[in-house]
């Protein structure tokens, strides 16, 4: 026999005459598909809400912290208003 080929051999069970196959019930199957579908949309709406939460935390926060630190130009503006003659 050459490399690589297969060698089948059918062993002959007694009371049976004929090869039976494992039944496979299409709508087992179908559910089955329709499951894991819909198990794999609810993951991936969990994570995108998850991800809108992180968004709008990050912008909330990042809007507190601009509006909590004055930048350069803004404390000098705020300096010559509150040193002109006109505020006091």
């Amino acid at each position: 026999m050459p490399d690589g080929d297969i060698l089948e051999v059918e062993i002959p069970i007694e009371g049976e005459s004929e090869k039976k196959m494992a039944g496979v019930d299409p709508e087992i199957v179908a559910t089955n598909i329709i499951q894991a579908g819909a198990q794999a949309h609810q993951l991936l709406m969990n994570e995108s809400g998850g991800n809108i939460q992180n968004v709008n935390n990050l912008a909330r926060l990042t809007g507190v912290k601009k509006f909590d630190e004055l930048q350069a130009a803004e404390s000098s503006s705020i300096e010559k208003v509150l040193n002109s003659p006109k505020a006091t």
